[in-house]
């Protein structure tokens, strides 16, 4: 229950994801989204209530604004060309590295490149057992299942010559983190980034001897 709001009641999820239940107004309001309040998007809404008693005035340019907006977010990515791989990649590939402690619980990373579209990462993390996953280079997710079978995205790219940038996404929830690996001789400097709430960590790891 809301004591702020007299007759009202509501449902709060994660970072974004709200029900409203306000029977005094004949009024059900839903937001889904991430890493935001309401009171940041209260004025974007107050201007869309009107008189409950009379429609709103017809608004046939902002309707085809909507239907434009909902066909192009329907559309699937467009794949990219993938660009040759830096020579660090070659060095790197199919290594394992050990992290040191961290917030986000990683204890080993690797990932493999073959010269296609895609890319294996495998990782252990949180005490879990190795698991792997397939990266795609160009622009678009690659699915595979997670440890608890939901399914989960990543897609990632060379952003210069030593730095490899991985994108998570947790798909059925609002998960969604970004990796960035900084390659330096037997060093990797690793920046996460979760973007629900703005969380970040750096923490550094080195090559694991054989």
């Amino acid at each position: 229950m809301d004591p702020a709001v007299e007759g009202g009641y509501r449902a709060d999820g994660r970072g974004g994801q709200y029900i409203y239940v306000l029977p005094e107004w004949d009024m059900i309001l839903v937001t889904t989204g991430g890493g935001f309040e309401m009171d940041e998007i209260t004025e974007l809404l107050r201007a869309s209530f009107s008189d409950f008693e009379e429609s709103l005035p017809a608004n046939p340019k902002g309707f085809a604004q909507l239907e434009a907006a909902v066909t192009a977010v329907a559309q699937p990515p467009a794949r990219t060309p993938v660009a040759p791989l830096p020579e660090v990649a070659k060095l790197i590939s199919g290594k394992t590295y050990v992290l040191e402690p961290n917030p986000a619980k990683l204890q080993t990373f690797a990932i493999e490149f073959d010269g296609s579209s895609e890319a294996t990462a495998f990782s252990e993390a949180n005490g879990l057992p190795l698991v792997s996953f397939l990266v795609g280079l160009d622009s678009v997710y690659r699915f595979s299942s997670g440890l608890d079978g939901r399914p989960q995205a990543f897609r990632g790219t060379w952003t210069d010559a030593q730095t490899f940038f991985l994108e998570y996404d947790g798909i059925t929830n609002n998960d969604h983190v970004l990796f960035q690996f900084h390659f330096v001789g037997d060093r990797v400097e690793v920046s996460v980034q979760e973007t629900a709430h703005v969380v970040s960590a750096q923490f550094l790891g080195r090559l694991q001897e054989p």
